[in-house]
This record gives C-alpha cells, sequence and structure tokens, in this order.
C-alpha cells in the first residue's frame, strides 16, 4: 500500500457498539537476534492486568526462548488502522488496552 494519497476510512464496530472483544498493543523496543522469526511464539495474559510474550530462540543460543512481560493499562484516544489487502478497505478500531 502507497503511503501518500487520500483514502476512504471507515468505522470500525468497536466505535458503533461494544466489541465482544478489544484491540490491545504492546510496545517492544528491542528484539534479540537470538529470536527465531521463522517460529510462532505464545501470549498469556493473567488476570486482565499482566501479558506475557514468550518467542522461541534459534537453536544453539543459551536460552531456549525470550520472554518480553508488562501491565496492561486502559488507553484512550488510540486507534489502529487495519488495512485489508484483499479488498484494499481501511478500517479505523479503538484500542482499549495497551502493555
Amino acid at each position: 500500500m502507497p503511503l501518500q494519497g487520500k483514502y476512504e476510512v471507515k468505522l470500525g464496530r468497536s466505535f458503533i457498539e461494544p466489541p465482544p472483544h478489544s484491540f490491545m498493543t504492546m510496545r517492544c523496543d528491542f528484539l534479540p537476534a537470538s529470536v527465531d522469526r521463522e517460529q510462532p511464539g505464545s501470549i498469556k495474559i493473567s488476570n486482565d492486568k499482566e501479558v506475557g510474550v514468550r518467542l522461541p530462540n534459534v537453536p544453539g543460543a543459551d536460552q531456549s526462548s525470550t520472554l518480553f512481560k508488562g501491565n496492561i493499562r486502559p488507553v484512550q484516544k488510540e486507534c489502529l488502522l487495519i488495512y485489508n489487502k484483499a479488498t484494499g478497505e481501511l478500517t479505523l478500531e479503538r484500542i482499549s488496552k495497551a502493555a
């Protein structure tokens, strides 16, 4: 998708009605070279207050995985723009939590 120009954006369900699920962001400033970028990781959310993302490391690394941890907090006035590559549609959704 080009980054210049004017596009039509539709409001997502999070703006129209209370969604059955919510969107959450997690900040990651650094990804160690030992993380295997070809393998899936896992996420664990505890009591809607803490989040942990575990990513497997490449074979031969000192540890088998890398764990990122954070505290979940509510956010206001933050949105996520979702691009559907198949349809070319842009949808704006509210973010309700961040870690």
